[in-house]
C-alpha cells in the first residue's frame, strides 16, 4: 500500500468518524426534545371489580399481546395516558420508549 493510499485511506476514515459523531449528536439532541413527553412508568393499575373495570382489565391484556394500534379516547381526566401506559409496559416491546401527545395541540 502506497504512502498516497493511506493517506486516502486515513482520510475516509477521518470523515466516517465525522459523519458518526454528528449522527450522535443528532440523536442526542432528539433524545432531548422527546424527554419531557416520555412515558417512564405507571402511575397505578385498574382499581374495581365492576363489570367495567374488569372488561378494561381485558382489554387491556389483550392489546399487550398484539402489534395492532390501540386508539384510547374519553373525557379529560380519564388516565388515558396511564392505560396506554399498562398496554404498553405489558407488551414484548415495554423497552422501547412511550411518547406521550397531546391531542389537543394537534388541532
Amino acid at each position: 500500500m502506497s504512502a498516497e493510499e493511506m493517506s486516502a485511506e486515513a482520510m475516509s476514515v477521518e470523515q466516517q468518524l465525522a459523519q458518526m459523531a454528528a449522527t450522535l449528536e443528532y440523536e442526542r439532541e432528539q433524545q432531548l426534545a422527546l424527554r419531557p413527553y416520555l412515558i417512564n412508568k405507571v402511575r397505578r393499575g385498574i382499581v374495581g371489580t365492576s363489570r367495567y373495570a374488569v372488561r378494561l382489565r381485558q382489554e387491556i391484556k389483550q392489546a399487550t399481546a398484539d402489534r395492532d394500534p390501540v386508539l384510547i379516547f374519553g373525557e379529560p381526566g380519564l388516565e388515558k395516558d396511564n392505560v396506554a401506559g399498562l398496554i404498553h409496559f405489558g407488551s414484548p416491546w415495554r423497552k422501547r420508549p412511550l411518547i406521550k401527545v397531546d391531542c389537543n395541540l394537534l388541532q
